[in-house]
């Protein structure tokens, strides 16, 4: 590949080598043949040349990794991720007095199903009265936290409170904090028990005795309640109305107990399955009939379903095979390994995880009410919840057929694959950091930490453009702490491409990253990414293969945005620096518009940025792959051009008057240009109504032609541009104009009636007659609606019928011309 006389094959050629070296896969003789080619290939191009920059610096040879932040922490510096010990207090989470309470509200509301209640709509005012029995909900109190009357939106609060004040003993715990151990119980929603064992890791588990019984300790079970989410939602506002003196501290105490009782859980569970009996007892297993007629007796201890037993069966697959597979891990979820998008463990159990979960919806709803030494409690439990080794199973990704996903590892193998985070999220992150309880690298973690899949939705949110609308996002966040923050996201997105910047055609640790990002800012960074480039081209729409080069890049490209203190000069300055040509400078300023005035500068070509914005602005395509801020930006930036708006250029209008104002102060063959690199303003074929609008108004394009094309394919966009295409001189003028008309009108008449004038009637159409025709100097009322006595005349609806004859007239012809664009 080296000796190869195309550079793409002799880059990738330098690229294999550096992957080996970082694999330190024969280093030395790595070495030797980048020296030899240093020296006998004097002729190179800039790939080549960033390419051999790697094997100059050692520093670039180590390979980034997103464990450590690609290098912009140190993991060890994060918070320790501190098993957690029982409380040194009794805590006692399931108590006779919660099971009670709930019966009780059950039975409670069921007394009152057919009083009639009304609710707030979401505007806040009175809705419709209902029965309370055909409720399924009652309005959140949080958001009347504010208000003093907040019970007054408490439908039959007097009712709740009696019962509440008057309860029996039965119905209370000597604690007073019956009310939130009943209210855990809905922590797996309205239909009780959900728990999945396969959560813990432990291969081909079924629901066993020790995970049933661990989940009794941590809450209460839900009877069969008829009415469980107005339960729940009772529950709530009681709690609101009433909260318990020692809340936040008990719930800590029930977190830190639940997290402590989990990883005991397991730790005795892996003592257990270590354990020679269970080998025994599979081994025991008799192999399966061919039949398959004796599955559920031969396997049902393993915990497989009756389905998957069957499915087994067919594939041959015997008992003996199936026991030393599920004891090596080959077997996952009771299935035969294979990849999957489900990468879900304990704690993402909602039962279990029940008292950590309140205790984080504690804070968010009331973080003032919050001491610095409950919150550290709760810092430290989050942090080992995000990282509790040893309790979770890793996961390695597989691919098969081009799809890549994700497998499990029996829980007892450490040593392989990726340990799945979760994250404490940004605010908490911030506010440890802020209380000297986290470190830089907390923070850091959680904006490029290493984690499954392209979800850094925190640096996505920070590296948008408009700030105000980021801090309406992370409308907590203090000025100060944006201000510490950002220059972390700046540090995170210089060191991203600084990394993908230099990648060959194989992605980069920095690539599932780079592709969250919404804004690149600074001349050296896009001239960087359009030499790296080199010859590819600009990925338009969708793409299979998101993680390709072009695609990184072309994405990178359109993200990007000239810094507050750049200044055109600089660009082409820095332009002509680089040796970027004139070409590609162009598809620069097609692709990414916003670099279009820039381009304009260096090039020295009059009305070139006004050129790219008609292109863009005639270009049909609604950009869904930019991200929306871009299109808005770019939408913005057009109206500066136009007084059409963008749904009326999107339909198919034309600014004429723009179109010549922008084609007479360039040469054509700058136009001509630009014509060609239109392509880059469409994610397809959007770009031909550009085109072929330009063309017709320059005459290039035949009458004949477009007529041909109208009437053969029906082509709507032909039918805009027949009324562009200039008119002929002289006598034959008129006929030229008749001719159009009987075109335009046999199209319509291929048209239902219905859908006719439901798009002549938009009021949009109706100023665009006088805008197709001002360079021809002619008034497109009086010479078509002279045509239209001589021929057949166009459908009118009922309402212009009603009118008068002069107001008729004008009607029919402004509906006439209009069907030119339509």
């Amino acid at each position: 590949m080296l000796h190869s006389s195309n550079a793409t094959q002799r880059s990738a050629g330098l690229e294999l080598l550096d992957e080996m070296i970082r694999a330190k896969r024969l280093p030395d003789n790595c070495y030797q043949l980048v020296e030899a080619y240093r020296t006998q290939r004097l002729k190179r191009t800039d790939a080549e040349e960033e390419l051999l920059l790697k094997f100059a610096e050692p520093a670039k040879q180590e390979t980034p990794t997103l464990e450590n932040g690609l290098g912009l922490f140190d993991p060890a510096q994060r918070t320790p991720a501190i098993p957690p010990e029982f409380p040194d207090r009794e805590v006692i989470l399931v108590t006779d007095a919660a099971r009670n309470i709930l019966r009780s509200l059950d039975d409670l509301i069921h007394a009152h199903r057919a009083t009639p209640v009304t609710l707030r709509n979401w505007d806040a005012n009175e809705g419709e009265e209902q029965l309370l029995g055909n409720l399924n909900w009652l309005d959140t109190p949080l958001q009347y936290r504010a208000q003093t009357n907040a019970i007054d939106y408490l439908p039959l609060a007097e009712v709740w409170q009696n019962w509440c004040e008057y309860r029996p003993a039965e119905l209370r715990d000597p604690d007073g904090l019956e009310l939130l151990r009943a209210k855990v119980a809905f922590a797996a929603g309205e239909d009780g028990y959900s728990f999945h064992s396969h959560y813990f890791g432990f291969s081909g588990e079924r629901i066993l005795p020790w995970i049933k019984t661990l989940n009794q300790r941590l809450m209460v079970d839900i009877d069969d309640l008829k009415y469980p989410m107005l339960v729940r939602s009772l529950l709530e506002w009681l709690i609101f109305l009433h909260p318990p003196t020692t809340e936040i501290d008990f719930i800590l105490d029930a977190a830190q107990f639940s997290l402590a009782a989990i990883r005991e859980a397991i730790e005795q569970r892996l003592l257990e399955s270590n354990s020679d009996s269970e080998l025994s007892e599979l081994s025991e297993i008799e192999p399966l009939t061919d039949d398959g007629s004796d599955l559920a007796n031969q396997l049902n201890s393993l915990g497989l379903e009756a389905d998957t037993l069957n499915q087994l069966a067919a594939m041959g697959i015997d008992a003996a095979t199936l026991s030393q597979a599920m004891q090596i891990g080959a077997i996952s979820h009771g299935l035969p390994a294979t990849q999957s998008d489900d990468t879900f463990d304990w704690r993402e159990d909602s039962q279990l995880n029940a008292w950590i979960s309140l205790a984080i919806d504690y804070y968010l709803s009331n973080a003032s009410a919050w001491t610095q030494a409950q919150f550290r409690r709760l810092w430290h439990l989050l942090c080992w919840r995000d990282r509790p080794h040893g309790t979770v199973p890793h996961w390695v990704v597989v691919e098969n057929g081009g799809y890549a996903g994700y497998q499990m590892l029996p829980i007892d193998n450490q040593m392989e694959g990726s340990l799945k985070r979760c994250r404490p999220n940004l605010e908490q992150v911030l506010k440890a950091f802020t209380i000297g309880i986290a470190t830089e690298a907390d923070v850091l973690d959680c904006l490029i930490g290493s984690r499954f899949g392209n979800n850094f939705s925190e640096l996505s949110a920070l590296t948008q453009r408009d700030r105000d609308r980021t801090r309406h996002d992370y409308a907590f966040l203090q000025h100060n702490e944006f201000d510490f923050l950002y220059e972390l996201v700046d540090r995170c997105r210089n060191r991203i491409l600084e990394i993908e910047s230099d990648r060959g055609d194989l992605p980069t640790p920095a690539t599932e990253a780079v592709l969250s990002l919404q804004s690149v800012l600074g001349i050296p960074s896009v001239l960087r990414l359009m030499q790296n480039l080199g010859k590819e081209q600009f990925t338009r729409g969708w793409n299979y293969d998101r993680a390709s080069k072009s695609s990184v890049f072309s994405h990178l490209i359109r993200i990007s945005f000239p810094a507050p203190t750049d200044m055109p000069e600089d660009f082409a300055q820095q332009m002509r620096a680089r040796g970027m040509d004139d070409r590609s400078a162009i598809e620069l300023a097609v692709y990414a518009p916003q670099w279009a005035r820039y381009v304009e500068h260096a090039l020295n070509w009059p009305a070139f940025a006004e050129a790219v914005w008609w292109f863009h602005a005639h270009t049909k395509d609604s950009h869904w792959e930019v991200e929306q801020s871009i299109r808005e930006s770019w939408t913005a930036q057009m109206t500066e051009y136009t007084p059409l708006t963008s749904q009326d250029l999107l339909d198919g209008a034309v600014d004429v008057a723009w179109f010549w104002r922008v084609y007479r102060a360039m040469q054509p063959a700058q136009w001509d240009a630009i014509h060609e690199a239109a392509k880059f303003a469409s994610g397809g074929q959007g770009h031909q109504r550009a085109r072929l609008f330009a063309d017709a108004m320059l005459g290039q394009i035949q009458k004949t032609d477009a007529i041909k094309r109208i009437q053969s394919k029906r082509h709507q966009d032909s039918i805009r541009a027949l009324g562009l295409i200039p008119l002929t001189k002289g006598k034959k003028r008129e006929a030229d104009i008749l001719e159009r008309y009987e075109v335009i009108q046999e199209s319509c008449a291929a048209r239902s009636n219905l859908v006719l004038n439901v798009r002549l009637a938009k009021s949009s159409l109706l100023v665009l007659p006088w805008k197709i025709f001002p360079a021809q100097r002619v008034t497109p009322i009086r010479n078509v609606w002279s045509g239209q006595w001589k021929r057949k005349p166009l459908p009118i609806s009922p309402k212009v019928r009603s009118r008068s004859p002069k107001a008729k007239s004008q009607s029919v012809c402004r509906l006439t011309i209009a069907a030119f664009l339509t």
